[in-house]
């Protein structure tokens, strides 16, 4: 009898650490963008499309490193060691080009967004993009790739993607392609991934503190969300949350709207 109930702890476990430690493949973007619109400084960051057997994640790693180190220490119950590993992370891992999260699964698309504290998810077809494909085919980094270009959420976008990685997937929410999407540029340039390489990872990550804080909210409340917020301007905004906003003048132009000046990658909210 205890050798049963022994046999049946040690399986309990192995089963806990196989959800625990599932194992994924990480794709690596490089992701070249400008973030000002009032500046011709490009910038460069890292993006993870981290693949499982049933969905996919894709986050700016800078934000996924500190999210999982975030939720990992999240109840420690010693709040100065919490602080200080926070704060150290906060520091190491600034500076991510967006502040989203995107899963994809069974053809749907869940992508978590904030804006200051207001967080919140939305539901979105993972087939929305209507790709006109090229039919030659041509060279980039040893692949064979074709191109495909698509009108997206404000931006005007051009892909290669290649048959010779077996995913119907790329950064970003750029699928529904017959291929792995291995580079990916809108017109303006204002943004261009370039895949790097790939891993088998099996750590387990944690991709968003306190998830369940995230509300869902229609496409149509999405949108408004940020049409509301880029039309305020940074005195208005700042205001929400600071008592001295003349300081904030140093880095942003009080009176000018956020749009104006801000470059996000998704520009349906000015649609």
């Amino acid at each position: 009898m205890k050798k049963k109930i022994l046999l049946l702890l040690m399986l309990v476990t192995y089963c806990l650490q196989a959800q625990t430690n599932e194992s994924f493949t990480r794709y690596t973007y490089e992701l070249t963008y400008t973030k000002r619109l009032d500046s011709k400084t490009k910038q460069t960051s890292i993006c993870y499309l981290d693949v499982y057997k049933n969905k996919s994640i894709f986050g700016d790693k800078y934000l996924i490193e500190f999210q999982n180190i975030w939720t990992k220490n999240d109840t420690l119950k010693d709040r100065d060691k919490r602080y200080n590993i926070l704060a150290d992370a906060k520091q190491k891992y600034s500076g991510q080009a967006f502040s989203f999260i995107i899963e994809k699964e069974n053809n749907k698309f869940k992508q978590y967004n904030k804006i200051w504290t207001n967080a919140f998810y939305v539901i979105q077809n993972a087939n929305e993009i209507i790709w006109h494909i090229e039919p030659q085919t041509i060279k980039w980094n040893n692949y064979t790739v074709q191109q495909a270009t698509a009108f997206f959420e404000g931006r005007n976008w051009t892909v290669l993607f290649t048959k010779e990685i077996a995913l119907n997937n790329g950064p970003y929410k750029f699928t529904n392609l017959p291929g792995f999407v291995v580079k990916a540029w809108d017109s303006d340039l204002h943004y261009t991934f370039e895949f790097i390489n790939s891993e088998k990872i099996t750590e387990h990550y944690n991709y968003l503190a306190r998830i369940n804080q995230y509300q869902e909210v229609t496409l149509p409340q999405y949108q408004k969300l940020f049409k509301n917020h880029y039309n305020k301007t940074y005195r208005a905004f700042w205001g929400e949350s600071q008592t001295n906003v003349e300081q904030m003048a140093i880095a942003f132009p009080l009176d000018k709207k956020i749009g104006e000046v801000e470059n996000p990658i998704d520009l349906s909210y000015k649609q």
